[in-house]
């Protein structure tokens, strides 16, 4: 308790003491300058300089986050922090099993799609060369029966034996067409329609055994993907083999129609043969009929534009697979992570084994290592809106690092931002400005070259002669007045004149640093000058200095 009270007492004394010294001082003061004149400074030429020093952060001006842009382990990490790359070095691997993997499955998809547009070329060339066969021997057959209808009378007896051997044929015809061709045609297709269905079912079946698998984690996405693709080509398959069954069932009426018409028409013919008194409009009804299966003919050879505009239509398909292929291609080059320039790698973000997501439109990607181009390094600097307006693009300015003292390098303002950075920080965000009193603005300043012992991140301060003038007139600021709106200052009174008194003159001044102003017009070199009187309110207080009473 009587040590705090000890120390209390000694400083409450020494306080005292101080201030009795002070008040002292400032009499003996007053009382020595009660027969002198006021403070004389004359007016000379001088140096006006207005300096901006503010402090920030060395970074360099090229410098990039190296990501990927395939996804996977990273098996290999060839760069370290410090070491020096070059441009297209290697620096990583992505593990590139999965995405070989997925250009295997392209390549082959592919391939299917390709054998497909070639499959479909075949059967254009063949129906081609059938429908223009047919064509041809209904165009034969309209000229043999038109040239027949000129030779009825003489052909009579020959009619009615080929009627009745055509009566017999077509019979017999029918007969292997009901009996033979159509059920193996039947057969077939039925088969095919059921191995379609079964295929079906099994893909089915295995599509959803693997989004089971993939639901409980033991296969990947990628697999049930392909299961779901089998299944679509096989229920593409299934409905090819449905429409084929389909046209079977028109074509074996068709042709069975046919056939009966073949029968019905031989008998018809053979009856007319017979009678021969209708042999004429018989023959003319055949040279009809045999005119309308020529436009049939002609009307088939219509299938061939439609099989190829199939073809084009899994031409398409090729090309949309080959760009598959090509990205998957890319992406299996993007596995290699090579630099971008060269440079130095100041950062490693991640260690071998970790996962690497790859950069796309909706992810920025895991970031691998940070390269910096150290030729040309640069300083940002946080200015308040007052410096900011005094500096200009292109200003020289001397730079000092904490980290290297009495090593000074110089620099040049190289941008200055537009907006203040409270307003890029509020419209990055979407949020309401800062309410800072402070405003303040980034300068970034290059340096013009640079030392090996710079790094990123060391503390610099930049000086910046914002105005400096040699050899001009000048006033320190403590001898300016202002009066209604004019600047004046208080010529002094003429040495050896008891009753001479201090005159006022109105000046023009230029820049104002502060401590001196730069005068443009109004005074001389030489000229002295005193303060301008106060003329304010008394000033009353503890102490009070110069000739006013304490």
């Amino acid at each position: 308790m009587k040590k705090p009270l000890v120390i209390l007492i000694i400083v409450i004394v020494l306080f005292c003491g101080a201030g009795g010294l002070l008040m002292m001082q400032r009499m003996s003061q007053a009382a020595a300058a009660a027969g002198k004149p006021k403070d004389v400074v004359t007016v000379e030429k001088g140096e006006i300089l207005i300096r901006v020093v503010e402090s920030g952060t060395v970074d360099a001006v090229k410098a990039v986050e190296v990501r990927s842009r395939a996804s996977g382990r990273l098996s290999r990490l060839l760069a370290d922090e410090g070491d020096y790359v070059e441009a297209k070095n290697l620096i990583a691997i992505i593990d590139p099993q999965e995405t070989e993997f997925r250009v295997r499955q392209d390549r082959a998809q592919l391939a299917g799609a390709s054998s497909g547009v070639a499959r479909t070329e075949i059967e254009i060339r063949q129906q081609r060369a059938q429908l223009q066969a047919s064509l041809q021997q209904a165009k034969m057959r309209v000229d043999v029966i038109k040239r027949e209808l000129g030779i009825q009378p003489t052909l009579t007896k020959s009619t009615i034996e080929e009627a009745q051997s055509r009566a017999a044929s077509a019979k017999h015809q029918r007969e292997t067409l009901v009996t033979v061709s159509h059920p193996n045609q039947r057969v077939d297709v039925e088969r095919a329609l059921a191995d379609a269905r079964n295929n079906v079912e099994n893909s089915r079946r295995e599509y959803l055994r693997q989004q089971d698998l993939v639901a409980k984690g033991f296969v990947s996405g990628r697999t049930a993907e392909t299961a779901k693709l089998q299944l679509d080509l096989d229920e593409s398959r299934l409905k090819i083999a449905s429409s084929t069954s389909e046209r079977l069932d028109q074509q074996q009426r068709l042709e069975l129609q046919r056939a009966n018409d073949d029968v019905s028409s031989a008998e018809a013919a053979y009856r007319r043969a017979l009678t021969g008194k209708i042999q004429d409009v018989t023959k003319l009804r055949e040279y009809e009929q045999a005119v309308l299966d020529l436009e049939k003919a002609r009307a088939s050879l219509l299938q061939v534009p439609i099989l190829q505009k199939a073809k084009e239509q899994s031409a398409s398909t090729v090309t949309q697979l080959r760009s598959v292929l090509d990205d998957s291609l890319r992406q299996l080059s993007e596995t290699q992570v090579r630099a971008p320039f060269s440079g130095t790698v100041s950062k490693r973000y991640i260690e071998v084994g970790d996962l690497v997501t790859a950069l796309s439109t909706f992810s920025p990607g895991t970031a691998i290592v940070r390269i910096e181009d150290r030729s040309k390094m640069r300083i940002m600097l946080e200015m308040n809106e007052i410096d900011v307006a005094r500096i200009r693009e292109g200003m020289k300015a001397v730079i000092d690092i904490d980290a290297i003292p009495g090593k000074s390098l110089t620099g040049t303002v190289q941008k200055i931002a537009p907006s203040s950075t409270g307003l890029s920080q509020a419209s990055a965000s979407g949020g309401a400005v800062s309410s800072d009193a402070v405003v303040k603005y980034t300068v970034e300043v290059v340096l013009s070259s640079t030392l090996p012992q710079i790094r990123t991140g060391m503390t610099a301060k930049c000086t910046l002669d914002v105005v400096k003038k040699a050899s001009v007139l000048r006033i320190p600021i403590a001898y300016l007045g202002k009066e209604k709106g004019e600047t004046f200052v208080m010529i002094a009174p003429v040495e050896g004149k008891a009753d001479a008194k201090a005159t006022q003159r109105v000046i023009v001044i230029g820049v104002n640093t502060g401590a001196w102003v730069e005068v443009l017009s109004g005074l001389k070199s030489g000229e002295k000058l005193v303060p301008p009187t106060y003329s304010g309110p008394k000033r009353t207080g503890f102490i009070q200095t110069d000739d006013e009473e304490m």
